[in-house]
C-alpha cells in the first residue's frame, strides 16, 4: 500500500500542479502557459518512453544481431519507396502548421506555430501566433531533427522515414515466428496499401500515430500473454506514445489500457518501478486534455462552415462509402482494395477454425475504435483524397491480416504467395509513382504554385512581405507573411517599417480559396480594392494563383 501511495504521489502532485496553474491563468496567459506546458513536457514524454521500453528491451535478452535482418530489410524498403515516390507536402495545411510548429519550438522553446511575421532589421520577425490544435509529438520530433542539422521543411521527411522504417521493422519482427518468408509478407503487405506510402512520403503525423498504434497493441498482446514487469513497462512506453499522437490517439490508449487491465486482472502484480511509470503518465497527459479543451475554438475549423465537428449524421453518411472504397475488388487508389477483400477472407477462414480469440480485441478494438471516430468527424468523406490519410489504422489491419493467413499453406505456396504479394506492391508503387493512386491534391499544388512565383519576384527576402491567405506556408518556407485580417490589424506598423527601410517590397497573394477562408483570415480582395497594385504573375489551373506587388 506504501508503494502504490508514493507511486501515486509522483504523478498526482506534478499533476495537481499544473491544474492549479490552468485554471489560474486566462486568456492570452493561459495560451502561452499551454505552449509551455505542451513543449516541455515533450523531453519527459520522450525519456518516459526509452525508460520502459529499454526495461523490456533488456529484459528480453534480444541479441542486436537478431534485429538486423529486420531492420535490413526496412531500411531497403525505405530506400525504395523514396526513390520511387519523392517526398513532398501532399496535404495542406496540417503539414504546415506541423512544420511551422517545430519551426518555433527551434526559436522559442514553446509550442506555438507564426501565423505572420514582417521583415525587421534585415530578418523575418514573427508577430503573431497560435498554440496549434494538434498534439505537439510530432513536431517536437522534427524540432529535434532542426537542432541536429538546421531549420529546413524536409526535416519532416526525415522523421517520417525513420517511422516508415521502424513501422517495417515491427511488422517483419511480429511474424518472425512465422517463418522468414511470412515476415518478409507483413511489410511487403504494408506497401502495398498505397496510403502506406503517400502519408510516409508527406510531412504529415498520421504516419507516427499509426506506427504507435502498431507498437502499443503487439506490446499488449505480449503483456497480456506473459503478465510481467518488463512487458508492462514496454506497454506504457509505447501507450505513452501512441497517446501523444493525434486527436484521437488518447482515447485509443485508454481503451487498449482497459482491455489489457481486463485480460491481465488477478494475474499480476506491478512493482513499485512499473507503478511509478504508470502514475507519472497523468501529468505527462495533462497537457493533453488542456490542448483538447483549448481546441475547441472554431476558429481552428473554418473548413466546417458552421457544421458540428462530429455528429451520427457523418456516420451515415460516411460509412458505406468507406466499406465500398476499402473493401473494393481493385487494384487503383489509394485503399486497401485487393488486400482489404483477403484480410476479410482470413478473418472469415480464422472465425470457422476457432482460431481466433479474445487477444484479437487488443487489435480489433483499438483500430475500430479510430475509424469510428474518423467516422462520425466532419472531415472523413472517404471521396475526399485529403481525408484519407485518417483511415490509415483500418487500412494497416487489412494488411497486417493477409500474411496471418500464409500459415495455412505449405512452404512452396507461401513461397509463391509472397512473390504476389510483392508483384502487387510493385505495382501498386509504379501507380502511385506515376501520379495515379493518389495525384497531386489541389489545395498542395495551388500552395506550391505560391511558392514557386515569390521565388520569381524580385527583391530581398528580408526586407519583402506577402500578404494573402497561404501566409503559413510562405512564413515555414523563411518568408514575411501576414494574413489579410493580420495586416489590417498592423497597417500602422507596416507604414513605420516602410520609412524605416525595413519593409521595401509588398506583394499580394490572391487564391480560388481566399472566398471560402475570408471569415476565418480576411479578404484579399478587399485589400487590393483599397490599396494600388500591379499584376506581376499568375498561375493559371483548376485553383488559379494571381500574385500583386503594391504600388
Amino acid at each position: 500500500m506504501l508503494q502504490w501511495v508514493a507511486a501515486i504521489a509522483t504523478g498526482v502532485v506534478p499533476g495537481a500542479l499544473l491544474c492549479v496553474l490552468w485554471f489560474d491563468a486566462a486568456g492570452d496567459d493561459r495560451e502561452l502557459l499551454l505552449a509551455r506546458m505542451l513543449f516541455w513536457t515533450m523531453p519527459f514524454v520522450l525519456v518516459h518512453a526509452l525508460v520502459a521500453l529499454s526495461w523490456r528491451w533488456r529484459a528480453s535478452r534480444f541479441a542486436v544481431r537478431a534485429a538486423l535482418p529486420a531492420a535490413g530489410v526496412a531500411v531497403a524498403l525505405v530506400a525504395l519507396v523514396f526513390w520511387l515516390v519523392p517526398p513532398t507536402m501532399r496535404v495542406q495545411f496540417d503539414e504546415t502548421s506541423l512544420v511551422g510548429a517545430s519551426q518555433e519550438m527551434q526559436r522559442l522553446d514553446v509550442a506555438v506555430m507564426t501565423t505572420g511575421a514582417v521583415p525587421y532589421d534585415g530578418a523575418v520577425m514573427p508577430i503573431e501566433s497560435t498554440v496549434d490544435k494538434r498534439p505537439p509529438l510530432f513536431a517536437f520530433l522534427v524540432h529535434l531533427v532542426h537542432r541536429v542539422v538546421g531549420y529546413r521543411v524536409e526535416n519532416a521527411f526525415v522523421v517520417n522515414a525513420a517511422l516508415l522504417a521502424i513501422a517495417l521493422a515491427v511488422a517483419f519482427a511480429a511474424f518472425r515466428r512465422s517463418g522468414l518468408v511470412v515476415a518478409c509478407a507483413a511489410p511487403v503487405c504494408l506497401l502495398a496499401v498505397p496510403l502506406t506510402v503517400v502519408v510516409a512520403t508527406s510531412a504529415g503525423f498520421e504516419l507516427m500515430a499509426s506506427v504507435w498504434l502498431l507498437v502499443a497493441v503487439l506490446a499488449a498482446r505480449a503483456f497480456v500473454r506473459q503478465p510481467d514487469d518488463a512487458r508492462c513497462a514496454g506497454l506504457c512506453g509505447a501507450a505513452m506514445l501512441l497517446a501523444q499522437s493525434r486527436y484521437e490517439s488518447l482515447p485509443a490508449a485508454v481503451l487498449l489500457g482497459l482491455l489489457v487491465l481486463w485480460r491481465v486482472w488477478g494475474r499480476y502484480r506491478p512493482s513499485f518501478g512499473v507503478k511509478t511509470l504508470l502514475a507519472l503518465a497523468v501529468p505527462l497527459v495533462l497537457p493533453l486534455v488542456f490542448l483538447m479543451w483549448n481546441a475547441q475554438n472554431a476558429k481552428f475549423y473554418p473548413e466546417a462552415g458552421g457544421a458540428p465537428l462530429v455528429s451520427f449524421s457523418h456516420l451515415r453518411e460516411h460509412l458505406l462509402p468507406f466499406l465500398a472504397a476499402c473493401f473494393a475488388p481493385r487494384l487503383g487508389g489509394a485503399w486497401p482494395a485487393a488486400l482489404g477483400l483477403l484480410a476479410l477472407l482470413v478473418l472469415v477462414v480464422r472465425l470457422i477454425r476457432r482460431e481466433a480469440g479474445r487477444d484479437d480485441l487488443l487489435f480489433a478494438a483499438p483500430v475500430l475504435a479510430v475509424t469510428a471516430v474518423t467516422l462520425l468527424w466532419f472531415f472523413s468523406d472517404p471521396d475526399e483524397p485529403a481525408a484519407l490519410r485518417l483511415y490509415l489504422p483500418i487500412c494497416w489491419a487489412c494488411a497486417l491480416a493477409v500474411p496471418l493467413g500464409l500459415a495455412w499453406s505449405g512452404p512452396r505456396a507461401r513461397v509463391a504467395l509472397v512473390a504476389g504479394l510483392a508483384l502487387l506492391a510493385g505495382l501498386r508503387l509504379t501507380d502511385l509513382a506515376a501520379g495515379g493512386a493518389f495525384p497531386e491534391l489541389g489545395r498542395a499544388a495551388m500552395v506550391r504554385r505560391v511558392g514557386e512565383l515569390a521565388a520569381r519576384q524580385p527583391g530581398d527576402v528580408a526586407t519583402t512581405l506577402w500578404v494573402g491567405m497561404p501566409a503559413q506556408y510562405l512564413i515555414v518556407q523563411g518568408r514575411a507573411a501576414l494574413t489579410p485580417q493580420g495586416f489590417v490589424r498592423h497597417v500602422g506598423d507596416l507604414q513605420q517599417l516602410r520609412q524605416r527601410g525595413d519593409l521595401r517590397a509588398l506583394y499580394f497573394v490572391q487564391t480560388a480559396l481566399d472566398a471560402a477562408m475570408a471569415p476565418a483570415l480576411g479578404d484579399v480582395a478587399e485589400l487590393l480594392r483599397r490599396y494600388p497594385n500591379e499584376l506581376v504573375a499568375q498561375s493559371d489551373g483548376d485553383l488559379p494563383v494571381r500574385i500583386y506587388r503594391m504600388r
